[in-house]
């Protein structure tokens, strides 16, 4: 892992941040200014990987070039932080359930911790302050949020978690100046 990092990409000269919210079929970005503004979101969909018969190598590489496309774009708007989803700390309490069998397939067949995992180290390859914010009711202030500005449930989800994320790493900058 440090050979990995040993071999950068660039550097980062940025001053905004994004957040990712990452779910079986797709892959939500959005990239927002200090003040918490949105600049851009942008989804990226791996829907067709998690299909019944898709095979699991192709699978993975289809989900990293998607997400790895994200990256670039988020480098491009000279984004500096990004916010992650702690999904490692959720993944006891959460039951796979769902309507049908399709959605507890998908479910059941996402590799949800392998992908964050890759997802932080390559966010630390690319030079980004990389943090993992609690996701405890995003959805809910998301829902709320997406109605106000006309955005889905999963892209508001990821900027209410920015917003959580900024408002920590501001209350973390406090603690330290006292």
């Amino acid at each position: 892992m440090e050979l990995y990092l040993k071999s950068k990409i660039g550097s980062v000269e940025g001053f905004r941040f994004a957040c990712f919210d990452v779910n079986s079929d797709r892959c939500n970005m959005v990239i927002l200014d200090e003040n918490g503004r949105m600049v851009c979101h942008k989804t990226a969909w791996f829907s067709q990987v998690v299909q019944h018969g898709y095979p699991r190598g192709r699978a993975w590489n289809g989900i990293v070039s998607e997400v790895d496309k994200l990256f670039r774009i988020a480098k491009g708007y000279s984004v500096k932080t990004i916010f992650f989803e702690d999904l490692l700390s959720i993944n006891g309490r959460r039951v796979i359930s769902g309507n049908s069998a399709k959605s507890r397939r998908k479910c059941s067949r996402f590799l949800k911790s392998k992908l964050l995992n890759w997802m932080i180290l390559r966010g630390l390859k690319h030079c980004f302050y990389v943090y993992l914010v609690d996701p405890a009711k995003t959805s809910v202030a998301g829902e709320v949020i997406g109605r106000r500005l006309g955005l889905d449930k999963h892209t508001s989800s990821a900027y209410a978690t920015a917003l959580r994320g900024i408002n920590a790493l501001k209350c973390l900058r406090m603690s330290i100046k006292t």
